[in-house]
């Protein structure tokens, strides 16, 4: 009894699974047409394409300081996305790309951090007093 059970289920399964697999128009044709133009497309007058965003770092070093440390750019999950053995004594500048859904990131030198939002386009890590 349980076989026949187990036959029929099989043969209502395998019924369905054929079914399932229709063809649609564009597979019976053999062409997918891309799309060729984002002319009905509508977006605000602000909306930026890119993926990407451009982020000027600036290091204003400090005369005399002997110090060599490694510069990072963190952001809030830990990932790196910049990093640098930077000579305290010596001006570094800088441009890196950063994913522009990153909201916010963190520099730090030798013990020394600071937030910052990198909307703004330039970070400036300053050792002066």
């Amino acid at each position: 009894m349980n076989m026949i059970r187990l036959f029929i289920f099989l043969g209502i399964a395998s019924i369905l699974m054929v079914v399932a697999c229709k063809r649609t128009s564009i597979e019976k044709n053999g062409e997918i047409q891309p799309q060729q133009s984002f002319g009905e497309l509508k977006t605000a007058g602000q909306f930026n394409w890119n993926t990407n965003s451009e982020l000027t770092l600036l290091f204003l070093g400090k005369n005399n300081d002997p110090r060599i440390a490694a510069l990072k750019l963190i952001d809030n999950n830990g990932r790196v996305y910049f990093q640098r053995l930077q000579r305290a004594k010596e001006n570094f500048q800088t441009k890196i790309l950063i994913p522009s859904h990153v909201q916010n990131l963190r520099w730090s030198f030798a013990g020394q951090f600071q937030n910052f939002n990198p909307k703004t386009g330039r970070i400036v890590v300053s050792l002066q007093p």
